[in-house]
């Protein structure tokens, strides 16, 4: 089902991505069979100024997937290729919001496109009251501060790389962030967001 979808964007992408927050699900295994398709918008910039994403269900069923502006970490699915040519920084430490801003810049400028799926093809449980999460652990202030300044970086908010930065975690070279942001009506710096983003 997955690679039928992904095969469907070839016709707008040499390059795609299927990418969403999936619906949810109850456990032990009671999964909607009224789940809708969902596509990911534009949410705000939250008090710490980091950029934040949203799912919203679509009406209608899509009879392909359609071109969407962000990229979900819980779920993007595409050729290798992607892990090789973008590779996940793993310096970003105590990272959360912030990593999907970060990634779908990285992906964006070295000529990756994001696609909702066209249907459900995934569950994810959302409900976090059966585990701790790692805000819920101790942390260390300065890993944390030196991990978003890695992100503070690409999305163009610091001029200069942090120390043991390399190109490799970086901006591609296919297009520009500022073409990003014109494309998806998001301005990181001034923490602005078009009406079209949040669709």
């Amino acid at each position: 089902k997955l690679l039928s979808m992904l095969a469907s964007c070839k016709k707008h992408s040499d390059k795609p991505i299927l990418t969403t927050y999936p619906a949810d699900y109850e456990p032990p295994g009671r999964i909607p069979t009224s789940a809708k398709p969902s596509i990911l918008c534009a949410k705000n910039f939250d008090a710490a100024g980091r950029f934040r994403i949203a799912a919203r269900s679509l009406q209608r069923q899509p009879k392909e997937p359609l071109p969407s502006f962000f990229w979900a970490a819980g779920f993007a699915f595409s050729c290798a290729e992607v892990i090789r040519e973008v590779p996940y920084d793993a310096g970003l430490v105590d990272v959360f919001f912030g990593e999907e801003a970060s990634m779908a810049v990285r992906l964006w400028t070295s000529g990756w496109d994001f696609f909702c799926p066209s249907s459900p093809a995934i569950f994810h449980l959302w409900s976090r009251a059966h585990r701790p999460t790692f805000r819920e652990l101790k942390q260390n202030p300065c890993v944390e501060q030196a991990a978003y300044a890695r992100v503070d970086f690409v999305l163009g908010r610091r001029k200069a790389p942090p120390k043991g930065m390399t190109e490799s975690v970086g901006l591609g070279t296919v297009r520009t962030l500022a073409a990003f942001q014109e494309h998806t009506g998001i301005n990181f710096s001034k923490r602005t967001i078009a009406t079209a983003a949040r669709r």
